[in-house]
């Protein structure tokens, strides 16, 4: 029960010296602040225009023409016929009813009213569950539903149709204004997306009774146009599994970029003649893509092993973990291999893809110092292709789930266009199996297709050169020059042990000589080495013959006594040195 004080009804304001005993040290009664000019109207009698009570439990009210508010201990006790049950009073029309449960309680108001009041003013908002106030509350989406002022905040303003959407089903255009999707679908230029910025995520489809694709293919095929065609954007978007968004780069109003569905090669077949009969169109209402300067066609290949890479990433299981870190270095060889044989047939690539300007996709080689302007070894790209790849490169490795293939021209060319996907299709396969030697991934084998093949014989581009990592070739070169070099350093060896065995000989016989330590320091010099070079027994330690010739030559190039006086002596040593040049 929650009493209040009637209005119209006169209290006594109780004598100071019984306010001044209920006041605490920061003068207040029930945390309500007492002002002293009130202590003037102790003892009179007030007439209450209005009372309520706080959230504190605490019943306030106002006097007539005071501009105070008063608490109940402030007053002498007032007689029951001058109270009345809060509990049993509407807060809305102040109707006194004589059972509580006629109210209702309002938590948003902390208030009770009654059931009328309730029909009448108040509503529940369809977003957040809260009864309110009908003055808070707002009809959107075209008056089908009705929300607070809070979760009103979630809420739109469309500027065709003037109604208010839920901000999830709204369409932003380049100017930062909001459509609802039946007037951004009505108006065909709204359906040209901002830059990556699509309506829903990607499907991904593969062919009739195809179980798995080694590989999804995606593309982006960029056109201009000096005016939005209506008619073609309604047709792409009802044919053909694929978004259309827009590209600064490009030039014309009706200018976009046509995303699509990444597909199997085997699925791309499938749905070859509606590209087909889509790219027409689009040509005979005006938009073009090769006749232009800025037009490209970029195509994203899955990223192999990537989904196990990703599921394995926080794994605790050390094998878990093993196999994560041999996933991605098979990644990264494919990766390798790819950039070989794109960089090996550099030139017939540009030569395919029609692309002269290489601004928006610098191959790896014009980026970077190599021999001759020639990427020719697996271990120079992995050398360098950390930090001189980049998203406008030939190969773009920045995504995280694609690798893009930057290099062809725009196309509206059916049979261009499909030329070009098989040859990244044979490009991702070939060098995806690790078991196939890279010089096996030949041209021929490059352009194998329907498409492709048609393409190249019609613009004769063909070659015969083969795919050779060279940091194969030179480890096998260093191990056939080290062989050579072990064979003319055995020479030397077995020379230099018959110059050890005469000069052990000779040194026996003057062991008491007046050059006795220098013979002495001679002989064990030779002891020395000779006892290090017969530890050097094959050709997989010529990384040590630089080190061991030296001493050689540094041996020779010492005083050697009886070199003089022995004939045998100086011919081994004219021998040796000959071979040490040989050995050079």
């Amino acid at each position: 029960m929650r009493l209040i004080v009637k209005e119209g009804t006169k209290v006594k304001i109780k004598s100071r010296e019984e306010i001044e005993q209920l006041l605490d040290s920061v003068h207040r009664i029930n945390g309500l602040y007492f002002d002293n000019n009130m202590y003037n109207y102790c003892g009179q009698e007030l007439e209450v225009v209005n009372s309520w009570w706080n959230y504190t439990g605490v019943n306030y009210f106002m006097f007539k023409d005071i501009e105070w508010t008063w608490s109940l201990d402030l007053i002498e006790e007032v007689s029951e016929e001058n109270m009345k049950d809060l509990d049993k009073i509407c807060a809305d029309c102040g109707e006194e009813l004589e059972n509580e449960d006629d109210l209702i309680y309002i938590d948003e108001y902390d208030k009770y009213v009654c059931r009328d009041c309730y029909e009448e003013n108040y509503e529940e908002c369809e977003d957040c569950g809260r009864i309110v106030h009908v003055d808070d509350i707002h009809s959107v989406e075209g008056g089908d539903r009705h929300v607070c002022d809070s979760c009103m905040d979630n809420y739109y303003y469309c500027e065709d149709c003037g109604e208010y959407y839920y901000y999830e089903n709204m369409y932003e255009d380049d100017n930062g204004n909001w459509y609802c999707e039946d007037c951004w679908n009505n108006n065909p230029g709204h359906r040209i997306y901002g830059y990556h910025c699509y309506p829903r995520s990607f499907e991904f489809f593969t062919a009739s009774g195809e179980i798995k694709p080694p590989f999804y293919i995606g593309w982006e095929l960029e056109m201009e146009n000096d005016e939005i065609v209506g008619s073609c954007i309604d047709w792409l978007y009802d044919n053909i599994d694929m978004m259309l968004s827009r590209d600064g780069s490009l030039e014309g109003c009706g200018a976009m970029e046509m995303v699509g569905d990444p597909r199997s090669l085997k699925s791309h077949y499938e749905v070859a003649s509606k590209l087909k009969e889509g790219f027409k169109m689009l040509v005979d209402n005006g938009y073009r893509s090769n006749d232009t300067s800025t037009c490209g066609l970029h195509f994203h290949v899955s990223r192999p092993y990537q989904k196990e890479i990703d599921d394995l990433r926080y794994s605790d299981n050390e094998d878990d973990k093993k196999k994560r870190e041999e996933l991605i270095k098979k990644q990264e060889e494919i990766i390798d291999r790819i950039i070989l044989v794109m960089e090996t047939y550099k030139e017939e690539l540009v030569k395919f893809s029609r692309r002269k300007d290489t601004y928006w996709c610098k191959w790896l080689s014009d980026v970077v110092t190599c021999d001759n302007g020639k990427i020719t070894s697996l271990d120079f790209i992995k050398k360098v292709k950390g930090e001189s790849m980049g998203h406008h490169r030939a190969l773009n490795l920045e995504n995280h789930n694609t690798i893009e293939f930057r290099i062809f021209k725009g196309t509206l060319n059916f049979n261009t266009f499909m030329a070009s996907l098989e040859l990244v299709n044979n490009i991702a396969t070939l060098c995806s199996d690790l078991e196939l030697p890279l010089e096996k991934i030949t041209w021929d084998k490059l352009t194998r297709g329907e498409y492709v093949s048609q393409y190249v014989n019609e613009k004769d581009i063909h070659t015969t050169r083969k795919v050779v990592d060279t940091s194969e070739v030179d480890k096998i070169w260093n191990i056939i020059k080290n062989k050579k070099r072990a064979r003319a350093i055995n020479k030397v060896l077995r020379e230099f042990d018959k110059y050890y065995q005469v000069y052990l000989a000779k040194f026996d016989s003057i062991k008491n000589s007046e050059n006795w330590s220098l013979i002495s320091d001679t002989a064990g010099k030779l002891r020395e080495y000779t006892g290090v070079f017969k530890q050097v027994v094959d050709y997989k330690n010529a990384q040590d013959y630089d080190n061991l010739l030296y001493k050689v030559r540094d041996m020779f190039n010492y005083n050697m006594y009886f070199d003089y006086e022995n004939e045998e002596l100086q011919t081994i040593r004219t021998n040796i040195k000959e071979l040490l040049n040989e050995v050079k």
